[in-house]
């Protein structure tokens, strides 16, 4: 908890050195990092990204990101299931989305999610150590950004992030 109140702190006060970043290669880089997770949980992480996609960003606060998402997936989603991440455009826009075959967020829990400390059921998390940090901490970097982040959850039929970024 300490540790997380320390990351929302530097969030709040540092500079966002933003630099042109390979999202496709930032996802292939963090999928090596929680590949043994990946292997114990018997998960497949499918990187859908645009390979030549290039977004403005701060690399450090978008690994955070991307591993505070990732890391839901895995804690959450189903033994032997899979997380599929994309990155592309539509309409001028990019954007990035994050989506397992979990067990998903209830309706009535969905507008709290990225709230201080809000944790979905405790009951429903298979005994899952958290400590209902990481989505405020993913919806502070989006918003340091400029972005926009939008969920949809089906219970038992997974959970969507995407990141509507605007560079």
């Amino acid at each position: 908890l300490v540790k997380s109140l320390l990351t929302s702190t530097r969030l709040d006060q540092s500079e966002i050195l933003k630099e042109n970043v390979c999202i496709y290669d930032e996802v292939r880089f963090l999928s090596r990092l929680v590949g043994p997770r990946l292997v114990q949980r018997q998960m497949m992480l499918k990187n859908n990204c645009d390979k030549r996609l290039l977004i403005s960003a701060d690399v450090s606060m978008l690994r955070e990101l991307l591993t505070n998402l990732i890391d839901n997936s895995i804690k959450y989603g189903r033994e032997g299931g899979k997380i599929e991440i994309s990155a592309g455009s539509i309409n001028s826009k990019k954007f990035l989305a994050i989506k397992d075959d979990g067990i998903g967020i209830p309706d009535k829990d969905l507008p709290y999610i990225f709230d201080f400390l809000y944790r979905v059921d405790k009951s429903r998390g298979r005994g899952v150590e958290g400590s209902g940090f990481g989505l405020f901490i993913v919806k502070k970097i989006a918003e340091r950004h400029g972005w926009d982040i939008l969920v949809k959850s089906d219970i038992e039929g997974g959970t969507e992030f995407t990141v509507i970024i605007e560079d």
